[in-house]
């Protein structure tokens, strides 16, 4: 809950400046030149999905979401404020983690920018849980395990 209502607040902020927002997480490491001046409408990942199986556009620049149905990690995206409008108020009809949240269904608006110039690198992640990093890498099936520390 706290993931996405910071990124609500990065919504909310975009609307009030007008502007334009490109957003990142935590994890994030940009690999490439983010594509801020792309013609996309509202909502626009340019970040390679961080788990799971995915799907590789077949053109390069903006394209419909193809990676998922949803954004494969909300690690690097970006929005205008007409976008922050539609996803602040999609967020009071639903609510969940961002990336499943920026899906085809809530947002039918929703692109991606291919080649992806962001990825994911939680192997330094200080706020997952075993049974999360577990899931997400597909541990678990492969009779592997993850110690979490806690370094003060």
């Amino acid at each position: 809950m706290a993931t996405f209502l910071s990124h609500f607040s990065l919504w909310e902020r975009c609307l009030q400046s007008g502007k334009r927002t490109v957003i990142f997480e935590h994890d994030a490491v940009v690999t490439g030149d983010i594509p801020v001046f792309a013609n996309f409408q509202h909502f626009m990942t340019f970040s390679k999905p961080s788990y799971g199986e995915f799907n590789t556009p077949a053109m390069l620049g903006v394209n419909p979401l193809t990676q998922k149905r949803y954004f494969g990690g909300a690690h690097g995206y970006a929005i205008t404020p007409k976008g922050a409008w539609i996803l602040t108020q999609a967020a009071q009809r639903v609510a969940r983690p961002t990336d499943i949240f920026l899906n085809k269904e809530n947002l039918p608006s929703i692109q991606e920018y291919y080649p992806w110039v962001c990825e994911a690198r939680d192997s330094f992640s200080t706020i997952q849980n075993v049974a999360g990093i577990q899931m997400k890498h597909g541990l678990k099936k492969h009779g592997q395990s993850y110690e979490l520390l806690n370094v003060k």
